[in-house]
């Protein structure tokens, strides 16, 4: 794997397993933006089930981050299933398209942005079990569409919730409308959705309440202005990869956007399945989910169309998210039904309009293809040679080292090829059989197209056995950190820990003034922005001083010169002041996530400085006996100390956390117990 799997994912996974495994409670992260809320992190995996239970039992190593991968790969597919059955699309198209959907463009581009992928996974699970629940009006549907909400909520990417939500009210209307005479549909459906809500809030309190305690505190919560949210945009010359996908592995400005932001691909069949679907199909349903495709698509346009600007202004909750492109997975979902359709129609007929339309549509394809390639054959020349599609590193050089029309050659030439030879066997095959054969082709050619794009977005080309030898090597536990200064840029790991680039210091278990994490605090980044900065990360861990004054004073002390790496400057009320040239020693005798322990030794009163940011849930302890914690530099814990020997305890327990910890645990149980008790009753019935 690689990029944010590697530099986000699985350090977090790795430090929330390390924590389960030595019986901590993963409440406190030390080890990047000098300590941050790790429960409070919307993507820590703290409140996610399923990253829970891999932590707590097998633990996390870069063999259980693929396996996890693969496992919401297959629970996607199986999701689309449930959801193309409910839609009373054909059982044997249903399956095919099912097998492809984690094939599609959208899920080999985000390989390496795993929220997304877990979104994916219980999306579709959701909308299937909410679209049943309105249609049989059964309780337990509801119930489960809420247990599936809470696991997208929960491990996902909070934006696919909260477009789940908008199109769950969505098919609530629809619903609603279609049987608007029938005013008990309308108060037992309401009721029952309102269920499906509480379950939703309850599965996920712990998480939500968290998050919402922490948002005065965040940098993010301050909102994204409409530049900021408008970044990665699905670019149009991206729409190239609707037929040459392997053109968008190339690292080239062309396309004016993320390399994970640009594939759409959904294979070559796509198009004429799309025709057959419209033309013969449900053609209501069809062109309502032509308009939806459309509509997303024109979203994640982003900043080349108004259109995700006025959604900006005018939808609640549209201000928090970045990434316009990620609207393409419903363009891709809505024409993936529709040519579901259109494939259940040559399983089930054999006219020869169909396959007309087939053929014309392919032969189409193929003479834009050409025209593509003849293009992109007058920059390049012949001067070009395909890859080793079987080997990682070749492939990967050249997405480095080849040029845009060479990568636009390469999949030409595979894709006239497969063009042509479809072309060839639908021609001579039997219209009883056409079906199957498209069925094929189309797997056979998603399955190419998805080897030719994995090294670019998905593979690392350093071996899973090698990475987790360099895994083995590193720091087990919790150990105590040296006496060096803070490390003000940890972002590499270096050869070291290749594939990883960021976040090395939360495996290496060194605190770290850096971080690759969109969730840190104001605070800290009034602190990393300001002069004090380089001064303070002057030390180590904990440090003594007795130079402590109003805030208010740090711009004249500027001005003056007299700031050093021992000032430290505060808005809060000042303890009685000391003569300088403290005498001390400072030894960090425990350091766990959420606990620190310190022992002291000053021959007058002074100042005792924890580089960790202070955070509600903090305490402080000299002695046994409770001492005052003040922040200073922006960020940081100060305590004041007698002079003499002490040990000072800082204990993180952040107020309410266990109550709605508990509570979310409780309704995990009881929404066992009233699954089962809804069954044995529906079976009964």
């Amino acid at each position: 794997m690689k990029w944010d799997m590697m530099d986000f994912f699985f350090p977090m996974r790795h430090f929330l397993s390390e924590c389960l495994q030595h019986h901590i409670l993963p409440l406190w992260c030390p080890y990047v933006f000098l300590g941050n809320p790790f429960y409070a992190d919307p993507q820590s995996g703290l409140w996610y089930l399923v990253d829970v239970m891999i932590a707590a039992t097998v633990g996390y190593n870069i063999y259980t981050v693929q396996a996890e991968f693969i496992f919401h790969l297959l629970l996607a597919a199986f999701g689309f299933y449930k959801l193309m059955c409910t839609l009373r699309l054909p059982e044997k198209s249903a399956a095919v398209v099912a097998a492809l959907f984690p094939l599609t463009g959208f899920f080999v581009a985000h390989a390496s942005h795993p929220a997304f992928i877990v979104s994916l996974a219980w999306m579709p699970l959701t909308f299937h079990l909410f679209i049943r629940g309105m249609e049989e009006k059964r309780i337990s549907k509801f119930l489960l569409s809420g247990l599936t909400l809470s696991l997208c909520l929960t491990g996902g990417y909070v934006a696919f919730a909260v477009l789940s939500g908008y199109a769950l009210l969505a098919i609530y209307i629809y619903f609603q409308y279609k049987h608007r005479k029938d005013t008990g549909y309308f108060l037992q459906t309401t009721l029952y959705s309102f269920l499906a809500l509480i379950v939703t809030v309850a599965l996920s309190s712990a998480y939500l309440f968290s998050l919402l305690e922490a948002l005065p505190s965040l940098k993010r919560a301050e909102g994204l202005s409409v530049a900021v949210v408008n970044v990665n945009s699905f670019s149009p010359q991206s729409l190239l990869t609707l037929l040459l996908p392997f053109a968008g592995d190339a690292h080239h400005a062309f396309f004016e956007t993320d390399v994970t932001m640009r594939n759409i691909y959904m294979g070559f069949l796509l198009f004429p399945l799309l025709l057959i679907g419209v033309l013969w199909g449900n053609r209501k349903r069809n062109l309502a989910l032509f308009a939806i495709g459309l509509f997303c698509l024109s979203i994640a346009l982003g900043k080349y169309l108004p259109v995700r600007e006025w959604l900006y202004y005018t939808v609640p909750f549209m201000k928090l998210f970045r990434h316009p492109a990620i609207f393409r997975v419903f363009t891709i979902s809505s024409f993936l039904l529709i040519a579901a359709d259109g494939l259940g129609i040559l399983f089930q007929s054999d006219s020869l309009k169909q396959k007309k339309i087939l053929i014309l549509t392919l032969l189409g394809e193929l003479l834009v293809i050409i025209a593509v390639a003849a293009v992109a054959l007058r920059h390049t020349g012949m001067s070009f040679s395909f890859p080793d599609f079987v080997s990682v590193q070749s492939v990967s050089d050249f997405n480095h080292q080849g040029s845009l029309s060479s990568h636009i050659l390469v999949q030409a030439i595979i894709q006239g090829i497969m063009i042509a030879l479809s072309l060839a066997v639908f021609s001579i095959v039997k219209r009883k059989k056409l079906a199957l054969f498209v069925a094929a082709f189309w797997l056979l050619d998603m399955l190419i197209a998805t080897q030719m794009n994995v090294p670019g977005t998905v593979i690392s080309t350093v071996p899973a056995s090698e990475f987790n030898k360099k895994c083995n090597q590193l720091p087990k536990g919790f150990p105590v950190p040296g006496n060096a200064a803070i490390e003000t840029y940890n972002q590499y790991g270096g050869k070291a820990l290749e594939p990883l680039v960021y976040n090395a210091s939360m495996l290496r278990k060194e605190p770290c003034s850096d971080g690759f994490n969109p969730f840190y605090l104001k605070q800290f980044a009034n602190f990393s922005n300001s002069p004090l900065a380089n001064k303070t990360l002057k030390h180590s861990m904990a440090f003594v001083s007795d130079d402590l004054k109003p805030l208010s004073q740090l711009e004249e002390d500027l001005k003056s010169g007299t700031v050093d790496s021992n000032s430290l400057y505060t808005d809060q009320a000042i303890p009685a002041t000391v003569a300088g040239n403290v005498i001390s020693k400072v030894s960090v005798q425990t350091f766990e996530p959420g606990n620190v322990v310190v022992e002291t030794e000053t021959d007058k009163p002074a100042f005792l400085t924890l580089l960790q940011s202070n955070y509600p849930g903090w305490s402080a302890a000299i002695d046994g006996l409770a001492a005052p914690i003040m922040t200073t530099n922006y960020t940081f814990m100060t305590i004041a100390l007698p002079r003499g020997k002490h040990q000072v305890s800082f204990v993180f327990s952040p107020p309410h956390f266990y109550s709605v910890a508990g509570l979310q645990l409780f309704s995990y149980v009881a929404m066992g117990f009233a699954l089962i008790l809804l069954r044995r009753r529906e079976r009964v019935n």
